[in-house]
């Protein structure tokens, strides 16, 4: 009997899933030999975008001039940009000692920020100092970079221990090399499918499902504002250890600015010896060792605010997790408070973006994103929850409103319309202005608004509503009060009228 010749099985055909992307990050055990090549790659890297960056400028320029005698031109794209990488790594052996990942990479970062130029999110590129230009990718993870033995082994870099890496979720993406604080980091970017991401990251899990809906808005003063009243105010880490940090900086650009008047005293006696040749620009002399010292403690103490930095506001953020189902939180950036010199520390100092990160990160779906104005309305910081105007400055922290008589603080107003922008309700409830022949009800009448004194009339057997201190402020209660118009959800039902984020 002849033996049967095996058939192959149909292959089964899976769904495909919907990707996220997670970060993990880890310190790099640096020796000075490789550090010393790091850096080298970082200048040579720096030096190849300012050269991509001045071809497309070139390039737009001879696009302005065929616009304007009616001629039509092709502008560079990244594949262009390949080519010129190619080509100065044939014949500069700098560039050839660069991984073609890492050079390509410089290519895309540079068209990345030309698209986004165009679109009107950002300003043009412009040159960036090499003191700026921190960091270098893989792009493709298994061949040019990879771990083995708990060690990460980079082509034509070599390879260092990793510390404090932790279990990565899924198949890696890229690797990106970053220099901070003083030490190198590698940043591992992993595709994880949804279907295995944390089950409390989706809203219709049943651990989330009954908890309730909220707001949040971010100031200097306060970290997190909640619809509720709820705040949160982590510790500075930058304001308490700036004393010390002055200090330390002090003494390291004292010993700069003598390294300085060494240079300027040598540049001097060239010059009236009368012997001819170029001078140095930049000092190459190595660097002391009292030197290397002092800068390796105030980089110390920059890692270390900023790890408690991140710390708390994570811890903060898992917080919010557990308490909440959905979070509406309000997005604006934040440059035009750092371009203020008055608030510039204390935003980086609070790092409201760095926050919003770490939230979204821990919500996962559950955060709601919302704009930070209504159309039609205005500015959700300078306007009530009915819709009325209140212009406020910087510094006025309450909201009085004369149109509907609401009295709250700024930032849990601010914090109940963006919930109310999401979900169609809000804490405060939605309080409209009284119809013609109507009397006006104002929220909580007859009893102390969040420690504000009753303006409404009261009984002669009432006695006077004290006010409390400045700290005991709190939203006040508004149960007993007479019902206020226009409340979409009186009953606060969690998930009421919540949307359908499921996907």
């Amino acid at each position: 009997m002849l033996p049967t010749s095996k058939v192959r099985a149909k292959r089964t055909s899976y769904p495909k899933h919907d990707v996220t992307y997670e970060v993990r990050e880890g310190v790099l055990e640096v020796s000075p030999a490789l550090g010393a090549r790091l850096h080298g790659t970082l200048d040579v890297l720096c030096e190849l975008r300012e050269h991509l960056r001045r071809e497309r400028e070139h390039d737009r320029a001879l696009g302005r001039a065929a616009r304007a005698t009616g001629g039509s031109h092709r502008y560079l794209a990244k594949a262009d940009q390949y080519q010129t990488v190619r080509a100065l790594a044939a014949r500069d052996h700098r560039f050839a000692g660069v991984h073609s990942q890492v050079l390509q990479n410089v290519a895309d970062r540079l068209d990345h920020a030309t698209k986004a130029w165009l679109k009107g999110e950002r300003g043009a590129p412009t040159a960036v100092p090499r003191k700026n230009y921190r960091s270098l990718t893989f792009t493709q993870y298994g061949f040019a970079v990879k771990i083995q033995g708990g060690r990460l082994h980079m082509s034509r870099l070599g390879e260092a221990r990793l510390i404090g890496l932790r279990k990565l979720p899924g198949r890696v993406k890229s690797v990106t090399l970053v220099f901070k604080q003083g030490r190198w980091f590698a940043q591992f970017t992993c595709e994880v499918q949804v279907q295995h991401c944390e089950r409390r990251r989706r809203h219709a899990s049943p651990e989330v499902a009954l908890l309730p809906d909220s707001g949040l808005d971010t100031g200097l003063a306060r970290i997190a504002t909640l619809a509720d009243g709820t705040t949160h105010t982590p510790a500075k880490p930058l304001k308490q250890m700036l004393p010390r940090l002055k200090a330390e900086q002090r003494k390291m650009s004292r010993q700069f600015e003598a390294r300085k008047r060494e240079l300027a005293a040598y540049r001097k006696a060239f010059r009236a010896l009368g012997l001819h040749g170029p001078l140095p620009e930049r000092d190459h002399r190595p660097l002391s060792n009292r030197l290397k010292r002092q800068i390796r403690r105030v980089a110390i103490l920059h890692s270390r605010i900023e790890c408690v930095r991140r710390d708390q506001l994570r811890k903060v953020a898992r917080q919010l997790e557990q308490k909440y189902r959905l979070i509406a939180v309000e997005e604006h950036g934040v440059e035009f408070m750092k371009r203020n010199r008055r608030t510039s520390r204390s935003v980086s100092d609070v790092a409201p973006a760095m926050f919003k990160g770490l939230l979204k990160h821990a919500l996962g779906e559950r955060y709601v994103p919302v704009a930070s104005r209504r159309p039609g309305i205005g500015g959700n910081s300078q306007t009530c929850l009915c819709g009325a105007s209140v212009p406020k400055t910087l510094s006025e922290r309450w909201h009085v409103c004369a149109a509907c008589g609401l009295s709250a603080d700024r930032d849990a107003v601010s914090a109940n319309i963006a919930m109310d922008i999401a979900f169609g309700y809000s804490n405060l409830g939605a309080v409209k202005p009284p119809e013609p022949g109507q009397g006006l009800v104002r929220r909580g009448e007859g009893k102390c608004q969040a420690g504000r004194p009753v303006k409404a009339s009261r009984k002669a057997t009432e006695p006077p509503v004290k006010r409390p201190s400045s700290t005991g402020r709190r939203l006040a209660c508004t149960a007993g009060a007479q019902a206020t118009a226009g409340v979409k959800n009186p009953q606060l039902l969690p998930g009421a009228l919540a949307p359908n984020l499921s996907g």
